[in-house]
């Protein structure tokens, strides 16, 4: 976890140093806020941040900005959003947990043969049928 100083006129017991959310914490408190709403969020253009990339992925090529998850993608790895032309992963929830570490320490990084100029990440995270997941970045 991250600490950081108190902010100025709060009162002495407010000035103990302040926890800031481990990205790993807030991912976690969002993905159950996402479950128990049904799959959305309240503000429907929320997305979820899980990170800036490792030195893996900077070595690999991938360009030092934050890495998002919106919710139409959680929604097609857990199985709720499914397309003719390509089959929902159907992760369950608890399984996505590991993603932020997943994504940071793929087991393989290659360059995409659909989307130019975009990597495939392979992950260690299990489907519902224990099949791995790829998560496209």
């Amino acid at each position: 976890m991250e600490e950081r100083e108190p902010e100025k006129g709060k009162t002495e017991n407010q000035k103990k140093i302040e926890i800031v959310e481990s990205i790993e914490d807030k991912f976690l408190r969002e993905l159950k806020e996402f479950e128990t709403n049904g799959f959305v969020f309240a503000n429907r253009s929320q997305i979820f941040y899980i990170g800036k990339p490792s030195q893996k992925l900077l070595d690999a090529g991938i360009p030092d900005l934050p890495i998002i998850l919106t919710q139409v993608v959680v929604n097609k790895a857990i199985g709720n959003i499914k397309h003719k032309q390509d089959a929902a992963h159907e992760v369950k929830c608890a399984h996505l947990t590991t993603l932020p570490f997943a994504v940071q320490n793929p087991v393989i990084i290659i360059e995409s043969i659909t989307q130019p100029n975009s990597k495939v990440l392979f992950t260690e995270i299990k489907d519902a049928k224990r099949e791995t997941v790829i998560v496209p970045n």
